[in-house]
């Protein structure tokens, strides 16, 4: 579970702290500018970590964001001020702490990594200084060695002593979902090129054999979830285009019922129903990963008004006992689903300032600096103005 996040020079986001508590089920709730897409960068950079990238140069390729110079705050007092992120991350009885911290000299074409650390409840396993790596023995002793200032040290990074934690915390690198769906983007054509989801989930199709590869109740579960906003939902599958084809592409067809039985691909549905069915998936990865973290950028995006409510229900639902999902959102009915105390505001004054670390809407309410009904307040410029 996410415990907290710091990044310092990496576009608006500038010493910004976030500490999450025990909320399994969050929102952070900004306008737009306020960085909300910025932090979800970040997770992306950390995914791709967890994944095996070593090389500063192709981080964020993944999902076509990568890490560049012009992502820097442009309000640093030196041009080579490095960017920071760190993430602290429990898991078990375990806490884990990784920062990172990259510069860019002018004589450089590439990121150069200024610091790095891996710690376990405190204990430091190794530490950083530029090309200069120590790792620390479970008796305290530092083994020294040398590392490309160009590569990222921690997918490298094995510890006898230490091997299942660690890898349990790159594994939970790895399987960060992030998740800012383009419908137009969703075909649901079979590539066969996608054990994880993009970001735009425009491999939504192979992600479904993914999982299904690993829970063979995958089929039950999302037809059951899809009954509970769909009713004449029937269930769904991959085929060929046209009917009984031996050659062309699989695609996602979602099936209906009613008088006759209905068969739609899934480039022909709506938005908001390409939406809902990723969503319905959501339970099954839950399932399979018991820490799963998911982090979705204005889930309301392509629904109706009238949706939204029963959507981000749906989400509070599936991680109320298991894994954490956090949301991003401006939008009112979205706030109307999360308690004050899990909801986080983000305030920028302008495009030359910093976004502040963020405060709950209880914290808010608490110094009176609103009152009332929050989307009357939110909707009126009560809060989330500086």
């Amino acid at each position: 579970m996410l415990k907290r996040l710091y990044v310092n020079n990496y576009k608006c986001l500038v010493n910004f702290e976030w500490k999450t508590g025990d909320s399994r089920s969050a929102m952070l709730m900004g306008a737009n500018g306020t960085g909300k897409t910025s932090i979800s960068d970040v997770f992306l950079f950390l995914r791709d970590i967890g994944r095996g990238e070593i090389d500063t140069g192709k981080i964020g390729m993944s999902d076509s964001v990568p890490l560049s110079p012009l992502m820097a705050w442009n309000g640093r007092s030196k041009e080579d001020e490095p960017m920071q992120f760190e993430i602290d991350v429990g898991l078990g009885d375990n806490l884990f702490s990784y920062g990172l911290s990259l510069d860019l000299p002018k004589t450089f074409t590439r990121f150069r990594v200024t610091s790095e650390y891996l710690r376990t409840n405190g204990k430091t396993l190794f530490q950083r200084d530029r090309a200069n790596v120590s790792i620390i023995s479970l008796h305290g002793d530092s083994i020294d060695i040398s590392h490309d200032w160009h590569s990222i040290f921690l997918p490298t990074f094995q510890n006898a002593i230490e091997s299942g934690p660690v890898n349990s915390f790159k594994e939970w690198l790895s399987r960060i979902l992030i998740l800012a769906p383009v419908p137009s983007l969703m075909s649901g054509e079979l590539t066969g090129n996608g054990q994880f989801l993009s970001r735009n989930a425009s491999d939504i199709a192979d992600w479904v054999i993914t999982l299904q590869s690993r829970d063979s109740e995958l089929s039950v579960q999302v037809n059951n979830r899809m009954r509970e906003v769909f009713p004449d939902f029937k269930s769904f599958g991959v085929r060929k285009l046209l009917p009984n084809a031996k050659y062309g592409k699989d695609y996602l067809f979602l099936k209906f019922q009613g008088d006759k039985i209905s068969e739609i691909p899934f480039f022909l549905l709506s938005d908001g129903m390409k939406c809902f069915f990723l969503s319905a998936l959501l339970p099954v990865v839950v399932s399979l990963e018991s820490s799963a973290f998911c982090f979705w950028d204005e889930p309301e995006a392509h629904l109706s008004l009238s949706e939204v409510e029963n959507f981000i229900g749906m989400l509070r639902k599936t991680f109320a006992n298991r894994g954490q999902c956090i949301v991003t959102s401006h939008h009112p009915e979205t706030m109307n689903g999360y308690p004050e105390d899990e909801s986080w505001l983000l305030i920028r004054k302008d495009n030359l300032t910093a976004t502040r670390p963020p405060l709950t809407l209880t914290e808010y309410r608490e110094e009176k600096l609103f009152c009332g009904n929050v989307q009357n307040a939110w909707m009126l410029g009560d809060i989330g103005n500086d």
